[in-house]
């Protein structure tokens, strides 16, 4: 039998109150867009140095970039 507990069970209610901070401008965030396996073992050697990134595999973005 499995347990069906509420989601608020899992809501930690201990978070203090702060503004929310807005994402830059696109342009003004730095970013690399690997195509090859060359690109792909670059960033992964620069990213053995680093504690937090983040990755975008937006397909459909992906796709709109490449039907023009």
């Amino acid at each position: 039998m499995q347990e069906k507990l509420p989601v608020e069970h899992f809501v930690d209610r201990n978070v203090p109150e702060c503004e929310p901070v807005k994402p830059a401008d696109i342009e003004d965030t730095p970013f690399t867009l690997v195509e090859d396996h060359k690109g792909l073992m670059e960033l992964a050697k620069k990213l053995k140095s680093v504690t937090e990134f983040a990755v975008s595999i937006c397909n459909s973005l992906l796709l709109f970039i490449n039907s023009k």
